[in-house]
């Protein structure tokens, strides 16, 4: 009784929070129809949110990402209800439903399967799977078995001790349930990741993200094992293709911080591959409508880099 009653008082304080940013929803709305940046400041936004619920529940300490999953529902449904409202969500409905399944990717394996354990919780994570019908991660599913469970941690352990793409893609083809593919994905990222500095291995986590299409993991990844772009893998190359053609808006910054990174080692090799990645650039932000970007950028390395004679000189044929 006392659990239930804990669930019906943190759906209260989760609805009041949800109310107090009403104003703040709204204008995220407003400027979806307008701003290319709001994705990013709205998901930093979410982010923000979901911390500070951790410190609002009530004694759920050990539940506390499920209720930050379903602080994480509860705006995107009322995000979507005021795109809705301004006859506008048709048109943003696939980055909104993209970023909704990145983020619930970031949580613990378990935690939906979590809220099937209790009938308000579950509906809500229903409801939201209609409004949100792309989203695979929301579809109902069966939870796996504890003993299923040890299965999969039997096989990637055993995975681990020499990682390869094939065999990963052979044993995810296997699974139909799809909270077990989830489960799988998220594991072998979460053990494979630290690994990035033994170069086998970053091969193979980069097809994995290339499999899943997962970008902003492999974005992730890059930022924080940074490299010189001159030797990328041919694995990630083939994410940075992959990148470029289907989330053109995240390639964009990732090619301006890398041409600079380039520039700045100073060699021929270097310079031409600058100049390889800042033709991808302007032909990634004419994807975007962002083409007219493209000479103020070249404008502000030029002024950068005017001491560089050689890039320079390149530079020359962007005027």
């Amino acid at each position: 009784m006392c659990k239930t009653l804990n669930i019906q008082e943190n759906l209260i304080i989760i609805y009041k929070e949800i109310a107090s940013h009403s104003a703040r929803i709204t204008s995220f709305s407003e400027e979806w129809l307008y701003d290319p940046s709001v994705e990013n400041r709205f998901q930093d936004w979410v982010t923000s949110v979901l911390i500070k619920t951790e410190t609002i529940v009530i004694n759920e300490k050990s539940n506390y990402h499920q209720w930050k999953l379903i602080m994480l529902l509860l705006i995107f449904k009322e995000l979507r209800k005021e795109l809705v409202q301004r006859g506008f969500y048709s048109f943003y409905r696939r980055s909104v439903e993209q970023l909704l399944s990145d983020m619930i990717q970031s949580f613990p394996s378990n935690t939906i399967s979590s809220l099937y354990r209790n009938v308000t919780l579950q509906k809500i994570l229903e409801q939201t799977g209609q409004d949100f019908s792309n989203v695979t991660e929301l579809k109902t599913i069966n939870e796996p078995s504890l003993k299923q469970e040890a299965d999969h941690d039997k096989w990637i352990n055993d995975w681990l001790s020499r990682p390869h793409f094939s065999k990963y893609k052979r044993y995810y083809h296997q699974l139909t349930n799809e909270h077990e593919k989830i489960y799988l994905k998220n594991e072998v990222v979460e053990n494979l990741f630290p690994l990035q500095t033994h170069p086998p291995t970053k091969r193979t986590l980069f097809q994995i993200y290339d499999f899943h299409e997962d970008f902003k993991l492999g974005i992730n990844s890059w930022l924080n094992y940074p490299q010189d772009p001159l030797y990328l893998s041919r694995e990630e190359q083939q994410l940075l293709s992959s990148l470029t053609e289907k989330r053109p808006d995240l390639a964009i910054p990732l090619y301006s911080q890398w041409i600079e990174r380039l520039v700045e080692k100073k060699t021929t090799q270097h310079y031409k591959k600058a100049t390889l990645f800042i033709i991808e650039l302007k032909n990634t932000l004419k994807k975007t409508d962002n083409e007219n970007d493209f000479p103020l950028f070249v404008t502000l390395l030029k002024k950068k880099y005017k001491r560089y004679a050689a890039f320079y000189e390149e530079l020359r044929n962007y005027e």
